[in-house]
């Protein structure tokens, strides 16, 4: 019986569900397209059983290709495009091919060997392979995928025919899907490399090799995106903005944001990083390139896109920012070796290489490259407009900025840390990471706004007054998320749970809410004075 999930998708929907992984969006677009490739096969071959072996062939090709097809919404013109070169290149073959293989040969794999191969490919070439991409799988699991996927058997059927258990017969689909996954990936690597060469005439490259940074940016700050763009920053541009001021103009030293329940720690990296990353740059006199979204791990051609983008920042003498290289946070790549396919890359866990095909699949799966694409003059030059931005972003963050269902930013994610307290399930780690990254966080903030008095205190005293006193303000709160911390210390966290602790632990984020909020009280006021 087919899922009612499943049945009710769009073809597009169906399309992205079956690229993460989906085993059961992929039978539902070959139940719902099969037919028409048939037709379109059968009116190219001539012979019924020829056209099955066709679209057997081609329903594989595109299940190995799929990541490869830019907009969901062309999958049919796609297929038709997969069917049609596979019945040109299928009636091509010599008869002693086609003798070997046989009409009836619907669930062996080597029948299907021609499956990824462009039109102009040599069906030996393509054979050779393919054979190697597939040659990955077991006969079991072989022989499981085919009759799977090409001949729609169930499960339960299958799992009768070679008198197993049905779970087992899950287990094998899941196993084989992975390892052509990842057997595709390597060999599309491969490629990749080998065409790179090719066009630009070159040989396999080794560029910079050693972190252009003399002492870890990791050290100074706790919030990894701040301390990754200081890195870079600092490798870029000759006079460059401390530490605070990087966390102040972005916004990260303003920034909370909690899973609602538990307080665990995926909250803080819980936003729509590419408009916060942009924007927080640009308050630095940046523009940037950003290639990924963070929330996956990456499809071959994302995976190509994303060397090739990190490839030409490196060769051009800079580095580029990264998500998940080591460890759950950002880090810098600064370094590559074509020859190794190694990345060379730090972060604040360490320094080390990342092989190529490992990038977007550390720690916690995502791709997300961000790299300093031009400086923004005209931004840089002023800064009492990149300060009012800066300020506004912080407000806007603090009292009406989305984010994922489930996590709450701002003020009022203070009121859902509260609770988890209030509760008693608020996470050991998770509340004890949070309270370690924003206490830091507004630290920062703190000497951000006292700088920013001190360069206003000639220009206008008005500013450099209100500056001072949410300067004040800040240091306050990320002296009272201090002391929570002390309760709560990172990594083991304390007992959260403990109901003593939790009257402590409410008291504290209430007052470190208030003097919060009164800083932003003063930056709506410094803005009107910088409007």
């Amino acid at each position: 019986m087919r899922e009612l999930g499943v049945m009710n998708k769009s073809t597009e929907e169906l399309v992205e569900q079956a690229r993460g992984g989906g085993e059961t969006a992929f039978a539902e677009l070959v139940r719902r397209h099969r037919s028409k490739a048939f037709l379109w096969a059968s009116a190219m071959a001539g012979d019924k059983h020829l056209a099955e072996d066709i679209v057997q062939e081609a329903l594989l090709n595109a299940y190995l290709k799929l990541d490869s097809l830019a907009d969901p919404a062309r999958f049919v013109s796609w297929l038709h495009t997969i069917v049609k070169n596979q019945a040109r290149m299928k009636m091509r073959q010599s008869s002693t091919r086609r003798e070997q293989l046989g009409d009836g040969a619907l669930i062996d794999i080597v029948a299907a060997s021609n499956s990824i191969v462009d039109e102009d490919d040599s069906s030996h070439k393509a054979m050779d392979k393919v054979r190697e991409l597939l040659g990955c799988l077991t006969v079991t699991e072989r022989n499981v995928f085919a009759a799977h996927y090409l001949e729609q058997i169930s499960p339960a059927e299958i799992a009768k025919r070679i008198d197993t258990t049905i779970d087992s017969v899950y287990h094998t689909l899941s196993r084989a899907r992975i390892k052509i996954q990842e057997e595709n990936k390597r060999h599309s690597l491969s490629d990749y490399i080998r065409e790179r060469m090719a066009v630009m005439g070159e040989r396999p490259v080794m560029a910079e090799a050693t972190p252009p940074w003399r002492s870890s940016p990791w050290k100074q700050c706790k919030n990894s995106l701040a301390s990754a763009c200081y890195a870079v920053l600092s490798q870029k541009l000759k006079e460059t903005h401390t530490i605070s001021d990087v966390m102040g103009l972005t916004g990260q030293a303003f920034r909370l944001t909690v899973e609602d329940v538990r307080i665990d720690v995926s909250g803080p990296w819980m936003y729509f990083w590419e408009p916060i990353v942009q924007e927080g740059l640009a308050q630095l006199g940046m523009a940037c390139r950003i290639t990924g979204d963070g929330g996956a791990a990456p499809s071959p051609y994302m995976l190509h896109k994303s060397l090739e983008h990190i490839r030409s920042v490196i060769a051009a003498g800079s580095a580029v920012i990264a998500w998940g290289l080591f460890t759950a946070g950002f880090g810098v790549i600064y370094g590559y070796d074509d020859e190794q396919r190694l990345l060379y890359a730090e972060d604040a866990r360490k320094k080390g290489a990342i092989p190529y095909e490992s990038l977007g699949r550390g720690a916690s799966d995502g791709l997300f490259i961000v790299s300093i694409t031009e400086e923004l003059k005209q931004i840089k030059a002023d800064y009492r407009t990149s300060t009012k931005k800066a300020l506004q972003m912080a407000i806007r963050h603090a009292y009406r900025e989305r984010t994922f269902v489930g996590y709450t930013s701002g003020i009022a994610g203070y009121g859902r840390w509260r609770d988890a307290f209030a509760q008693g399930c608020a996470d050991a780690l998770g509340n004890a990471y949070c309270l370690q990254l924003t206490a830091d966080a507004r630290r920062h903030g703190a000497i951000f706004l006292q700088r920013l008095s001190s360069r206003f205190t000639v220009i206008d005293p008005r500013v450099a007054d209100l500056a001072e006193e949410a300067s004040v303000c800040m240091s306050e709160t990320a002296c009272l998320l201090q002391q929570l911390g002390e309760l709560f210390p990172f990594p083991h966290g304390g007992n959260p749970l403990d109901a003593s602790y939790a009257v402590q632990a409410v008291g504290l984020l209430d007052a470190a809410k208030r003097r919060e909020e009164q800083a932003y009280e003063r930056f709506g006021r410094i803005i009107a004075y910088l409007s």
